[in-house]
């Protein structure tokens, strides 16, 4: 090996050397520690949550609602089990602990997030885009959809902007587990959670210090 080689196989090495050195703060930030996980969760005491209005809690993945069914409004949940999604990939993977039926892990408390900037709440219309809403509200006894179908509870966005408006004649109505009467609508967005313990519930991981 003459000597320019050398000199030439040197800088590659001290390059590539250098470039893995300033990857490690990258790498390390995508795999947090126990501690930062744990600095990041909110508990809240779900002991004292009523039937029927929203407890807003907020964390760093954004505001997140938690409802309390009524036994009436669970088991309306099992017998109105709307169309398959338009897309599969519209469906999140469901946090661990999460009912496919319910979208919860204990069936009478609902939990899921929302984006909000501002005064405006921004849902998910698909994996690709976001709808705003000025107004997202929580609906109580029967809903009227259309002459055929009604639902017992649920959450409808209303909105300034476009056709939404008149948010009846929209897809962004939702049942009491986030789901869209729409199949073109994806569901609200289900956090990352879990129960600590009978009255304590934690958002922001599934891990347990």
């Amino acid at each position: 090996m003459n000597k320019l080689k050398f000199i030439q196989l040197g800088f590659v090495s001290l390059l590539i050397f250098g470039l893995f050195m300033v990857s490690i703060p990258f790498i390390t930030s995508l795999n947090p520690t126990q501690a930062t996980i744990l600095s990041s969760q909110v508990t809240v005491d779900v002991s004292k949550i009523k039937t029927g209005d929203p407890v807003k809690v907020d964390t760093l993945y954004g505001e997140v609602w938690i409802i309390k069914r009524s036994k009436a409004e669970i088991d309306e949940l099992a017998k109105d089990f709307p169309e398959p999604l338009l897309y599969e990939n519209m469906e999140q993977k469901l946090p661990i602990g999460v009912k496919k039926e319910t979208r919860s892990i204990k069936s009478n408390l609902f939990v899921f997030r929302v984006d909000r900037m501002d005064k405006v709440i921004y849902l998910s219309e698909n994996p690709f885009s976001l709808h705003p809403c000025d107004n997202f509200v929580r609906l109580h006894g029967d809903v009227q959809i259309d002459s055929k179908k009604t639902i017992n509870g649920g959450f409808a966005c209303k909105s300034q902007f476009g056709y939404h408006l008149n948010y009846e004649n929209s897809g962004f109505i939702y049942d009491l587990a986030g789901r869209s009467i729409s199949r073109y609508v994806s569901p609200l967005r289900i956090p990352n959670y879990f129960y600590k313990n009978n009255t304590q519930l934690v958002i922001g991981s599934n891990v347990k210090g």
